[in-house]
């Protein structure tokens, strides 16, 4: 292991040591709007990549990764299948998850486009893939205490590029938690999405915005784009 993934590695085990669940409502909020995109038809096995202390993996039934073995075995305690690696290089064969989910990671991993890659890789055709990160974040995280934090930030842009490295069928993304409201509202997120998708850019030049805290990107693999087909 290189010097950087060592301190990588050490700063995420200290990461999860120092855990408390700051924001419960707000967090559980963002797991069940993650399983609510997963709708009835998008059934099937599920992998976690970047678990933390699993509550996506325990909601949605799947099974769970994470690069610190401090979450692995707090998932272990809750009864969660859960496997320790890192999501750049994923223990698993070809197309062996229907779906795979990837919320609030890509802002932290060190190569995100081997992440998205690796999801690529181990979706089945006609698999999902669900990615989520903050959206348009002010500042970088640089907390002290910790060499790693959020490395890089992200907008639509996210949705518009992955179509170059997932081979998609579709892509759909959403808002969630808009800014300036306070209280999180499924029906009314629908309308402030739709209101954000058409208006934004024209809210934001009058002065007014209209924003989601974090964006989730949802993308659907072709059906013919799978490696026993490419041979």
């Amino acid at each position: 292991m290189t010097d950087l993934w060592s301190r990588y590695k050490k700063c995420y085990e200290q990461r999860a040591a120092d855990y408390l669940v700051e924001n419960a409502i707000g967090r559980s909020q963002r797991i069940d709007f993650t399983v609510s995109l997963l709708v009835t038809e998008k059934k099937g096995l599920l992998l976690d990549i970047g678990s933390a202390d699993g509550l996506l993996a325990q909601k949605s039934g799947g099974i769970g990764c994470d690069i610190s073995l401090t979450y692995c075995r707090r998932m272990k305690q809750k009864g969660i299948d859960v496997v320790n690696c890192v999501g750049e290089s994923l223990p698993f064969a070809d197309e062996s998850f229907d779906i795979v989910t990837c919320t609030e990671v890509l802002e932290h991993v060190l190569h995100p486009q081997e992440v998205i890659e690796e999801i690529h890789r181990i979706v089945k055709s006609n698999g999902y893939g669900l990615i989520s990160v903050p959206y348009r974040q002010k500042h970088l995280s640089r907390q002290r205490k910790y060499e790693f934090t959020h490395l890089r930030r992200y907008d639509e842009k996210l949705a518009e590029n992955l179509p170059d490295v997932f081979s998609v069928e579709s892509v759909s993304y959403y808002g969630f938690r808009f800014k300036p409201v306070r209280v999180f509202n499924p029906s009314l997120n629908k309308i402030l999405d739709r209101v954000w998708k058409l208006f934004g850019n024209f809210l934001n030049r009058m002065g007014g915005y209209v924003k989601p805290v974090y964006i989730f990107v949802l993308l659907t693999k072709k059906s013919w784009d799978s490696p026993q087909q490419r041979n």
